[in-house]
């Protein structure tokens, strides 16, 4: 059972907490929008015995509120559904506890995913997500751990045997010194804090061994705090413990139409998995994909679906002037081998087994040739060098890719690639929503929720730009205005809607 939401109950006093949220407020707003999900699911697996609950739908719209606006914790949202007029009708005046916001999260971790789906179809249907045009990028948010809570597998295995030998010695001396039997409850606080440092880097070394499912670098690296953290490269200098997230951004109003965690900080083997993501979500793909330098590669050319055109950049920047060394080349049926421009034939050093070659130049193969100055072909001859050549299925799409990219209209797409994506992850971190759980599942939970209050707020405010608020009119339509729900009449509101 749960207990009664007392948001919109008249009250014996003439003020209450909802007369002093001011028509104006987009709280009212947020209560529309979570009134026109379908939360039923949030409202299975609770029991009729015991203490009644606090209503889902109270907790969901206390806790993205809070999300969007700064307010993180659970402790600051204890205190804001206590001294905060707008928290406290958005919980009904239930004042849950940061441990019930916990237990909350906690219990409903799977249907948190069902959730951003809902908010994506419901951008769509509003018109904020069309597919037109999606950007795809990712970025590092530490970890809730720290570096110097994480060692190498070499200092690990030394770690081990020297903890373990200074057990030895001190169980032994303490033996020797009160002949008392050892147990869990006199071992001093000395043996105690070895044995759990022991345990933590035996959980760790496990981990690594798990990973590696052999033979483990000795510099490979492990947090004791979060297993699952993955060192990467800090912005300026060192690195850090964090986790790729990876967001597909519609072209419109920077609707999340995908959100996903990634298991590796390079973001070639991300995309397809994101696109996936991005049909599942919304039931179709979308018309062009924009992506950086660091999703290039053939494999994810290849996979790209029919309807699905690709901008992905081929170096950095977003304009690569020199023609690529791959589109110089021809292949010659007849010699069965690739030809330069001069239409000389270039030696197949090796041919692998997917169709791939490796070719060699000489330092003379260019020697005298009048392209010589601007072949791209030239530089690996100079080096006496080698270079491998892709399937020619594969060495037409990378070309017919590279084309369209150097083009005018490649370049003008392109250009829209950071207006797109770029703003909403400042958006996220500039909430400093910063990553306060350990543990990939636990984090994919967290971005989840951070990527559905980002287009929780666009939708409000793209419903906001829509309202004209008025303090006398009777009508409260924020739910009919995400044409979900008919008009519906209620008292003391205030929301009308304008012309577009």
């Amino acid at each position: 059972m749960f207990r009664d939401d007392t948001t919109l109950t008249p009250e014996m006093f003439a003020f209450s907490p909802r007369d002093l949220v001011g028509a104006e407020s987009d709280a009212w707003l947020y209560i529309d929008l979570f009134e026109s999900l379908d939360l039923s699911e949030f409202r299975e697996n609770y029991s009729g015995q015991g203490e009644w609950a606090v209503h889902p739908e109270l907790m969901l719209r206390t806790i993205f509120y809070g999300l969007t606006h700064g307010v993180v914790t659970g402790r600051k949202l204890e205190d804001g559904c206590y001294f905060d007029n707008r928290f406290i009708v958005l919980s009904g005046n239930q004042k849950p506890s940061y441990r019930t916001f916990y237990r909350f999260l906690v219990r409903h971790e799977n249907r948190l995913n069902a959730l951003f789906v809902q908010v994506v179809r419901l951008a769509q249907k509003m018109g904020l997500a069309s597919l037109g045009r999606v950007a795809i990028d990712g970025s590092r948010f530490k970890a809730n751990t720290s570096r110097h809570k994480a060692m190498s597998y070499e200092r690990m295995q030394k770690a081990v045997k020297e903890i373990a030998a200074e057990l030895e010695k001190l169980k032994a001396d303490l033996a020797e010194s009160n002949g008392k039997e050892q147990t869990e409850t006199n071992l001093p606080e000395e043996i105690r804090r070895r044995e759990k440092r022991l345990a933590k880097i035996a959980a760790a070394k496990k981990a690594l061994e798990e990973e590696a499912q052999g033979a483990v670098e000795a510099k490979a690296q492990k947090s004791f705090a979060d297993h699952d953290a993955m060192p990467m490269a800090k912005p300026k200098d060192g690195f850090m413990y964090g986790y790729n997230c990876q967001a597909a951004v519609d072209g419109d109003h920077q609707i999340i139409v995908a959100a996903e965690l990634h298991d590796s900080a390079a973001d070639t083997q991300a995309l397809v998995p994101v696109l996936e993501k991005v049909k599942k979500n919304c039931e179709r793909n979308p018309k062009e994909v924009l992506a950086d330098a660091g999703y290039k590669s053939a494999e994810n050319l290849e996979a790209m679906p029919s309807e699905t055109t690709a901008y992905i950049a081929v170096g950095k920047g977003e304009f690569n002037p020199e023609r690529n060394h791959l589109e110089a080349l021809e292949f010659d049926d007849k010699a069965d081998g690739y030809q330069c421009p001069a239409g000389k034939l270039i030696p197949t050093e090796r041919r692998r087994k997917d169709g791939s070659r490796r070719l060699k130049m000489g330092t003379e193969f260019c020697s005298g040739c009048q392209y010589a100055a601007t072949c791209p072909l030239e530089p690996y001859a100079k080096r006496n060098g080698v270079f491998n050549v892709p399937p020619e299925n594969r060495r037409l799409l990378i070309v017919q890719h590279q084309q369209r990219m150097n083009s005018e209209s490649g370049r003008r797409i392109y250009r829209l690639r950071k207006s797109i994506v770029e703003p909403v992850f400042g958006n996220i971190k500039n909430k400093r929503l910063r990553i306060c759980v350990r543990g990939e599942s636990k984090v994919a939970r967290w971005w989840k929720m951070a990527c559905t209050a980002h287009n929780i707020e666009k939708i409000i405010a793209r419903v906001g730009s829509l309202i004209e608020w008025k303090e006398k009119t009777t009508e409260r339509i924020g739910i009919w205005i995400f044409g979900l729900c008919p008009k519906i009449q209620m008292p003391s509101i205030g929301l009308c809607v304008t012309s577009s």
